[in-house]
């Protein structure tokens, strides 16, 4: 994946190799080659995507949520993904397209200093998961809406176009596929990343 890097984000020792590392006060990439493929406009997947990533968080969020990786500017409004570190301190997703609205959360915290594996996958006709450490944690189908939104460019550890929200963590082994994974693919994902 290219990006553009803003801020000064730093190389880290990751799971497998090296990850990025983000400070929560403006370091942030943007990833505009996406904008006309299934992964920066939700309507193009039509077998559903999968989303894979590491993430090692620093601290806690205390006043505002903090972005993961997102294409929602507006999380109520706009269309595509978003996936947020609450100040609850748990995991947010949210999937939305002109006709269906999908938000999950896990309900428990991300521990801080340590790698946690996150899979998202959006089944296009019904379901939205979340895999934390290859395990299911949430399962939710859609709510029925009405909306024509807008589309923002895919951006990593800040909300998009606006730049806030910057996460405070190290994130690595960011995989976007176009497709629905099963069960054992995305147990295989979180466990050869020890190998």
């Amino acid at each position: 994946m290219n990006g553009l890097i803003y801020g000064d984000p730093k190389v880290v020792p990751g799971v497998n190799r090296n990850a990025l590392s983000f400070d929560g006060v403006g370091d942030y990439i943007v990833f505009p080659n996406f904008e006309n493929r299934c992964i920066g406009d939700v309507h193009l997947c039509t077998e559903g995507v999968s989303i894979s990533l590491w993430i090692y968080p620093y601290g806690k969020p205390i006043e505002q949520s903090r972005v993961i990786l997102s294409t929602m500017e507006e999380a109520t409004t706009d269309l595509g993904f978003s996936v947020v570190w609450s100040n609850n301190e748990d995991l947010k997703i949210r999937f939305r397209t002109n006709a269906e609205f999908w938000l999950a959360s896990t309900g428990e915290t991300l521990v801080t200093g340590q790698w946690t594996h996150l899979c998202l996958i959006w089944n296009r006709t019904s379901t939205l998961d979340l895999y934390t450490n290859g395990v299911i944690k949430i399962t939710d189908s859609p709510q029925t809406i009405t909306s024509n939104a807008s589309l923002s460019t895919l951006t990593l550890a800040a909300r998009p176009n606006v730049h806030t929200r910057f996460l405070n963590g190290s994130v690595d082994e960011v995989k976007m596929i176009e497709g629905v994974l099963s069960e054992g693919q995305v147990y295989r994902l979180y466990r050869n990343s020890f190998c």
